[in-house]
């Protein structure tokens, strides 16, 4: 109520929620061929959240509007990220980790997220005019590399 609803998304909370055209995970087995997965999610939280890839840079754009908590809001979010010798990509290389997000050396922020065969990368420019949300149902793919692709074209 006081995060999606502001903002105008329709994300759900609801881990086991059936949603129409939701998409289903595949995990690739022996012989190259894929079969279905059929998880029962009850994780509650970040990992719990439903969101498409539109909703997920319309959240991303936030950064940009602050129309949700202002200025006040983003600075708190972001400035005690703790550093992180992981490394989210080349760009990312002495990255920190705060809000969900890792924030670069260049102030960009980006996050990846894996459950029950789904991955995702979200990806936000430093001067948060673009951002690009890549979503996959199949643990094998890489939406991170397409996120900065897209994120790269976009900006220039």
């Amino acid at each position: 109520e006081r995060l999606f609803e502001p903002l105008g998304l329709d994300m759900t909370m609801d881990p086991s929620a059936q949603l129409p055209d939701k998409a289903i995970s595949h995990r690739k087995v022996l012989g190259g061929n894929y079969e279905v997965v059929d998880w029962t999610w009850t994780q509650v939280g970040d990992g719990g959240i439903q969101a498409t890839p539109s909703e997920l840079v319309r959240w991303a754009d936030n950064f940009r509007t602050g129309d949700l908590g202002g200025s006040t809001l983003q600075y708190a979010q972001l400035a005690d990220a703790a550093r992180t010798s992981l490394s989210a990509s080349e760009r990312f290389d002495t990255e920190r980790y705060g809000a969900g997000f890792f924030i670069g050396i260049d102030g960009g922020l980006f996050d990846l997220g894996e459950w029950e065969e789904y991955t995702t990368a979200l990806e936000i420019t430093p001067d948060r005019r673009v951002a690009a949300a890549v979503a996959c149902n199949s643990d094998w793919l890489v939406p991170s590399a397409t996120a900065t692709i897209l994120t790269l074209i976009w900006s220039s």
